[in-house]
């Protein structure tokens, strides 16, 4: 079966959420959702989150405006220092029609992929 590996920072928000759910969704954000993805990293550093909906979903709630997201029934969850190690069997994949540009992070920032320059 399809299987992925997500790797958790201990003192995340999800963390205890993902020990004790049965499964979980995997939200690919959008260029415009970087304030989403630094609060559930614990990097938010405001009073207040920012706004977020969460849809009912196979496997895990999926995130109003992700651009993709993988539903997945927690198979393994292993200690890996100071992340958990958590392996999810693949039960559904979401795309919605017209996606918008993927957050990327690397190398301790946020980042965008070059625009195509042609053949």
């Amino acid at each position: 079966p399809p299987l992925v590996l997500v790797g958790v920072q201990k003192d995340a928000h999800m963390a205890g959420f993902l020990q004790q759910s049965g499964g979980f969704s995997i939200n690919i954000l959008s260029e415009a959702q970087e304030d989403l993805s630094s609060f559930f990293a614990s990097m938010w550093a405001r009073p207040d989150p920012p706004a977020f909906e969460f849809r009912p979903w196979e496997g895990g709630p999926r995130l109003e405006g992700a651009i993709g997201a993988v539903a997945c029934q927690t198979e393994e969850f292993l200690e890996g220092g100071d992340h958990w190690i958590v392996i999810g069997r693949v039960l559904d994949l979401y795309r919605p029609p017209d996606p918008a540009a993927p957050l990327l992070y690397y190398q301790g920032r946020y980042r965008r992929i070059a625009p195509d320059s042609g053949p």
